[in-house]
């Protein structure tokens, strides 16, 4: 099934980390990499867009609770010309969709580790520099918050 999907994509999907030769605007895979899957730019505090050949899509989420977040993700692909093509725009739909599930689970299990005790701290490593200026802008936020409601 996937070989199908792949044959009658209209583009590369995000899944597949190569990039054909598709017109893409500047600012988007700016070094031409062939090894390019998306570009993915965050919007503090919650929004998340990730821009590929012929495709993107956002993710949003929206805390509820200490332990608790709405995941949302809206998939945007131009109108398919063929029904082939629409087929492989829902074999990556679900591609994706897996990939997702597999990380969001990751997450999860973390959380209740969390909850539970298990898990007291995390170290962020040098690679994971967008997590930390993102832990340390909350921080800084909390910080702030806390001292405008003592004042």
């Amino acid at each position: 099934m996937q070989g199908l999907a792949y044959r009658y994509a209209a583009g590369d999907p995000i899944t597949a980390g190569r990039a054909r030769d598709l017109p893409l605007p500047s600012g988007v895979n700016p070094a031409r990499s062939p090894d390019w899957a998306v570009d993915v730019s965050v919007f503090f505090p919650n929004f998340l867009t990730a821009i590929g050949a012929n495709t993107y899509f956002t993710h949003q989420m929206w805390p509820l609770a200490v332990d608790a977040t709405q995941y949302e993700m809206t998939y945007y692909v131009p109108a398919p010309a063929t029904a082939a093509e629409r087929f492989a725009q829902e074999y990556f739909f679900v591609e994706l969709r897996d990939l997702l599930i597999e990380d969001l689970n990751t997450l999860e299990r973390a959380q209740a580790n969390v909850m539970n005790g298990s898990i007291r701290e995390f170290h962020f490593q040098d690679h994971e520099v967008v997590l930390r200026l993102h832990n340390a802008t909350i921080r800084q936020w909390l910080k702030d918050a806390q001292a405008n409601t003592s004042a």
